[in-house]
């Protein structure tokens, strides 16, 4: 650790001070969620909330002092100075912190530093008095409790943030009393705690509680007799029952902890304000260890690279200094020094000293350092070689072990963790394994896991966080209606029940003789808004583009502006009827009427046949035919460009009408089916996960991909064989994407934000709402949509398991841009010409080199059989993202992506990548089509993409046009003229 730039604490006055002290003794932090009981004001902890770990501390102390004499000097009284606020004699208002933070801690300093005990309030005031330099008036000091009091109300009303002040019984000192009682132990006791807990190990640590009565007593004769009251009257409670929930705030017990977490013991981190924690991901059965921060710090010769995405409140880990890029080399190395012991960093090192990195799941989905609450959700455990045997004799049952990556220590999977009294650990090598010692710990009601949702959580039944109340012997969740009680799961979880939750409630805690510890809980039926969390580099994240890889920058095949392509040939059923009865044409130029289907309606319009009348003179002999073209031509709305359209259209259906029998004529024609593809609405479970994937991207960049396999196959209750499809599915809708780091093995998915992607039809203008889009959201734009006189229509996937969307049809460019005004979503343009835009890496160059080890893949196809005529390697190494090397004779292509190595194996092979089912449908054999090419046909075409029922993946391609589009792209994509030659010496042996 080094020395942090000078602070400005030397300047800090009056309200600063008061600001920061706050802060420092009130401020929610992991290992302080109890209440504040003791107030430890020493000089050394002064000199912490400076944050200058060069300060001396007395200059510190001095400098405090003196910004509370010069801030009061106006009033000349230090009691009257806090009491001039705005709501006076009340509390301070909700939004407004307490201005007199600084002066009741300023009495502290004169309870403890006092040179005798406080046996009555004279002492006190004559010590008071000396501080202020005389600004102490005697009427004023009736203040003194009322200001304790409103400090107390103001913290239970910033619950969520700040820590609740339990105020002690002032006894006969009324005015003093809570000053005195909370100022406890005394400045010369405080120093031989500290000193003693120091000297056994147990500085920066949960203290034992068997242990520290041990120790104390033993050193009776070096405390005041006010410390030793305190000592023996929770020696006799404890004795009389251990319970947690009612020991942990005595103020004994509290000024243990508070010496041991945060007083005169070792000052190594002192001015270091940040959090930090260990997370871990599991490759090949090994855990790869990373140090993370929640935010940057100074006083530390560490620097700081932003993670690609956050993992909860983490957001930094540690490099070397002067190095902010995120390299997984460096990162390991940290790690390697951290566990070695050559580096120490707050809490983490603590656990080192240990012999134990307790492991849990954390809701980001990777391991992370689990807190002392947290026991029995310990999956995985880094354990050093000198505690494993007496470890694995006491918490081994059912466990295995494997090497770790990091010298002297082991893994342990699926510990059975427990705390044990100190005297049962005394004589083994978990001697000063703190963190398995008993301790009191406070019972604190904790949410945890979930999904956040705003100023609550999610309440889909899927992921709603469980409980944690140690000490607890019941838990009941009331609302204003009703309350039941929480079951407790085997390792010590309280379980919400399996429903799906919406609004305000309540956990009641009971706690034995402690009475009850409550907190409320709010939870929403969905995220308010769909406003993800966007990658802080972009740049760095690796995609699937058309004939390569690209970066999440890429927006083919979408554009900003306007592409007057027109698409009309891809998207619209159109049928094209002749001008006699029953006949319908191939082409535009001989069709009479124009008929399209769209969102329910038939749309009628004139077509360009130009030989004179189109009034019919004869019918074809079939009844069928007959009645559709009738059907189509008038049951049809006229398109709002064509005005002349009914003038013509009634001139027909009087000629067609009338008693006059025309003459009929043979032809041989396909009759067009306008009527859209079917396909079954999405189940309810997919509503549920678009909400609960929504919370997750507004919360974070990013979601972990075992994180994203988690709630797939949970939410949807899918298998593992069906996650591949299904997501496939959802990227091809626009929904997610999922990329790999290019400076790290680690693959996300991410939320795509909602857009209203345009193209032309014909003189129309076509939209579809494109991302993951809430239903509410959709449900609104419907709306918006249908009042501004836009068709819209309901677009369903080949799977139940995909979510819908929507189309539009608007009469020009100005109406699209006014909806997406009007709905606050981004317009963007569909671009077909991107489509064979070069990518960041084709894989015609030579591949990447360095990478440690490949594996032989002959089941890289989507069918899963073996294909031995070519060669498919999966190269891998911790530090980068994966790639597929494929070969075949004298031909030779990489890709970062393995549906891209796929598509070039199965040409390789000269075996199709997608094949025609149908007139409506193509479906994958060997590989899926490119992703930008799927996502246009979810854009233009009349129907998503996904899995059928029985495995295959299909998609809908019901025009021609839009099926050879199709194929062409796939044969330019994949075309083997183009690779290099040359791959016998980059295959393995």
């Amino acid at each position: 650790m080094g020395m942090g730039p000078m602070s400005d604490w030397k300047s800090w006055d009056l309200q600063r001070w008061s600001e920061r002290l706050l802060n420092h003794f009130f401020r929610r932090r992991e290992h302080h969620p109890s209440a504040v009981v003791v107030l430890l004001v020493t000089a050394e902890e002064l000199a912490r909330t400076s944050a200058d770990a060069s300060a001396k501390v007395e200059d510190v102390r001095e400098a405090f002092l003196d910004a509370v004499r010069t801030g009061i000097r106006r009033s000349k009284s230090l009691l009257e100075d806090a009491s001039d606020y705005e709501g006076w004699p009340g509390p301070p208002r909700l939004e407004s912190p307490p201005r007199f933070v600084a002066h009741l801690l300023f009495t502290c300093i004169a309870a403890s530093e006092s040179s005798d005990e406080l046996g009555d309030e004279r002492s006190f005031v004559s010590r008071l008095r000396e501080l202020t330099r005389d600004q102490l008036p005697d009427h004023s000091l009736q203040i003194l409790p009322r200001l304790w009091e409103h400090l107390a109300a103001w913290l239970a009303m910033n619950e969520r943030v700040y820590r609740g002040l339990h105020l002690p019984d002032p006894g006969g000192l009324t005015r003093i009393g809570y000053t005195v009682k909370l100022a406890f132990p005394d400045r010369r006791d405080q120093r031989q705690l500290s000193d003693l807990l120091d000297r056994a190990g147990l500085a920066g640590h949960e203290p034992p509680v068997g242990r520290v009565l041990s120790l104390v007593s033993k050193e009776r004769s070096r405390f005041r007799r006010s410390f030793l009251i305190a000592l023996d009257d929770f020696r006799r409670a404890f004795e009389v029952s251990a319970a947690a929930s009612r020991l942990v705030e005595h103020r004994f017990w509290a000024a243990v902890r508070e010496a041991a977490l945060r007083g005169r013991g070792r000052a190594e981190f002192d001015g270091l304000d940040v959090r930090v924690s260990l997370l871990c991901e599991e490759q090949d059965e090994r855990l790869s260890a990373f140090v993370v921060t929640d935010e940057r710090a100074e006083g530390i010769d560490l620097g700081f690279a932003k993670l690609p995405i956050a993992y909860g409140d983490w957001r930094y880990a540690f490099v070397r200094d002067g190095d902010e890029h995120l390299e997984a080399e460096q990162l390991e190395q940290i790690s390697r020094d951290v566990l070695a012991g050559s580096i120490r960093l707050p809490r983490v090192s603590s656990h080192v000293e240990q012999g134990l990195i307790p492991l849990a799941v954390g809701s980001h989905g990777l391991l992370e350092l689990a807190a002392h609450d947290q026991l029995s959700e310990v999956t995985v455990a880094l354990v050093h070689e000198e505690q494993l045997t007496h470890f694995m004799s006491l918490f081994g049952q059912g466990a295995s072990t494997r090497r770790s990556s990091y010298e002297n220590w082991v893994q342990v999977h699926s510990p059975s963790l427990r705390s044990l009294p100190s005297n049962v650990l005394e004589n083994t090598s978990l001697n000063r394994t703190w963190f398995l010692h008993e301790s009191l710990l406070p019972t604190t009601i904790r949410v945890r896991g979930g999904v956040r949702a705003d100023d609550g959580w999610l309440g889909t039944r899927e992921v709603l966080p469980h409980i944690t109340a140690p000490g607890a012997s019941r838990l009941r969740l009331e609302a204003p209606a009703s309350a039941e009680d929480l079951i407790r799961s085997e390792n010590g979880k309280w379980l919400l029940p399996r429903r799906d939750l919406a609004g305000e409630y309540t956990l009641v805690a009971s706690l034995g003789e402690s009475g009850e510890a409550r907190q409320t809980i709010r939870f929403h039926g969905a995220p308010v808004s769909e406003a993800f969390k966007a990658p802080t580099e972009p740049e760095a994240w690796i995609a699937e583009g058309t004939s390569g890889t690209v970066t999440l920058t890429s927006s083919v095949p979408f554009a900003d502006h306007r592409n007057d392509d027109d698409c009309a040939a891809y998207c619209e059923r159109l049928a094209l009827l002749g001008v006699d009865v029953g006949e319908f044409v191939a082409h535009p130029h001989e069709a009479a009427w124009r008929i399209v289907h769209f969102g329910g309606r038939l749309i009628g319009a004139r077509g360009h046949y130009d030989q004179g009348d189109s009034v019919p003179t004869k019918q074809v002999s079939s009844p069928n035919a007959r009645r559709r073209w009738r059907r189509l031509l008038f049951e049809s709305r006229p398109s709002g460009s064509d005005t002349e359209f009914e003038t013509a259209r009634k001139q027909v259906k009087a000629r067609v009408s009338s008693h006059a029998t025309l003459p009929k004529i043979d032809t041989s024609q396909v009759v067009p089916d306008v009527t859209p593809l079917r396909a079954a609405a999405p189940i309810d479970a997919v509503d549920r996960l678009v909400r609960i994937v929504c919370g997750r991207a507004s919360t974070r960049a990013g979601i972990d991909w075992r994180d994203w396999k988690e709630l797939a196959l949970r939410v949807l209750n899918i298998d593992e064989h069906q996650l591949g499809h299904v997501t496939r599915a959802w990227m091809e809708a626009g929904l997610i994407d999922c990329a790999s780091y290019a400076r790290w093995w680690h693959r996300a998915v991410f939320a795509r934000s909602p857009r209203l992607v345009g193209y032309i039809v014909g003189d129309r203008v076509g939209a579809t709402l494109s991302g993951l889009v809430l239903s509410s959201t959709m449900d609104e734009v419907q709306w918006i949509a249908s009042r501004t006189g836009a068709l819209t229509e309901e677009r369903f996937s080949v799977s139940q398991l995909v979510p819908r969307s929507l189309t539009f049809r608007l009469p020009n460019t100005r109406s699209l841009e006014e909806l997406g005004r009007a709905c606050r979503i981004d317009v963007s343009w569909i671009d077909l010409a991107s489509l064979s835009s070069v990518p960041r890496h084709d894989g015609t160059s030579a591949p990447p080199e360095h990478y440690e080890r490949a594996s032989h893949w002959l089941r890289w196809s989507l069918l899963d059989d073996e294909h031995k005529d070519v060669v498919v390697q999966h190269w891998m190494r911790p530090d980068r993202p994966d790639f597929w090397l494929v070969c075949r004779d004298d031909k030779r292509v990489w890709s970062y992506d393995l549906n891209l190595a796929r598509g070039w194996a199965a040409r390789l092979l000269d075996a199709p990548i997608v094949s025609v089912v149908d007139e409506s449908y193509v479906a994958a054999i060997h590989a899926y089509l490119p992703l930008p090419m799927a996502r246009a046909m979810s854009i233009i075409g009349q129907g998503l993409s996904g899995p059928t029922e029985r495995g295959r993946y299909l998609y809908p391609v019901a025009s021609p046009q839009l099926r050879e589009l199709v194929f062409d792209s796939v044969s330019r994509t994949f075309d083997p003229s183009r690779l290099p030659v040359g791959a016998a010496n980059q295959t393995l042996g």
